[in-house]
């Protein structure tokens, strides 16, 4: 599906512009938090200095010196918090403008979408197929490995030997497989599908029993 490229283009690019924007706004708090700093260690300074001025052990000059310092000081946060909100605009700003690249994309997508999912749901009634194939299969091989004994108990029932046989048919033997200290049924239940689709998970018993079946080399 051509349009996915695209579209997961799209995506990286917002995910690189809030990345860029990020580090911009980590870089611009850190200066704020170091300027704040800096800013409160001179209005306590500049406290001390006020009070001396008016104590007179100190000229008008120096302390108006410092408060210049400070109001720069104040002015430069204050900017500099303007900045951190115009961070914030021009990132929504510029993801806005990727969002209207995606939506324009929508159509083509929609319709590549329909075509992509119904190929899924083929994929997955040939897997069932497939599956009830393999029962077919296992069926015909069982039935020429018991064959045998079946022939056997049909001449002995015809000479009245026998009454019956007792050799169980496919559906009752293979039904259920022995696996460890329990059995691992054929049937797959529609709660094992679900948590398939939607989680990403299979049975680990399931799991289990086939890798310790590979590892015994079956």
């Amino acid at each position: 599906m051509k349009i996915l490229k695209k579209l997961n283009g799209l995506f990286d690019k917002v995910e690189n512009t809030e990345a860029s924007y990020m580090k911009a706004l980590e870089k611009k708090e850190e200066e704020i938090l170091k300027l704040s700093v800096d800013l409160q260690a001179k209005a306590d300074m500049l406290k001390e200095l006020h009070k001396e001025t008016l104590k007179g052990t100190i000229s008008k000059e120096a302390y108006e010196e410092e408060r210049v310092e400070v109001e720069k000081l104040q002015a430069a946060i204050a900017e500099m918090q303007k900045e951190v909100q115009l961070i914030q605009v021009y990132e929504n700003e510029d993801i806005h403008a990727v969002l209207e690249e995606l939506e324009a994309e929508r159509n083509v997508y929609s319709a590549g979408k329909r075509t992509e999912m119904r190929k899924i749901e083929m994929e997955l009634l040939e897997a069932k197929l497939a599956y009830l194939e393999k029962m077919q299969e296992a069926r015909a091989k069982y039935n020429e490995i018991v064959n045998p004994e079946v022939k056997i108990d049909a001449l002995k029932i015809k000479l009245g030997m026998k009454q019956r046989s007792y050799v169980s048919g496919a559906g009752e033997v293979l039904n259920m497989i022995g696996v460890g200290g329990g059995y691992e049924p054929l049937r797959v239940e529609q709660s094992e599908v679900y948590n398939a689709l939607a989680y990403g998970q299979l049975p680990s018993g399931l799991q289990s029993a086939v890798s310790k079946a590979r590892e015994d080399g079956i």
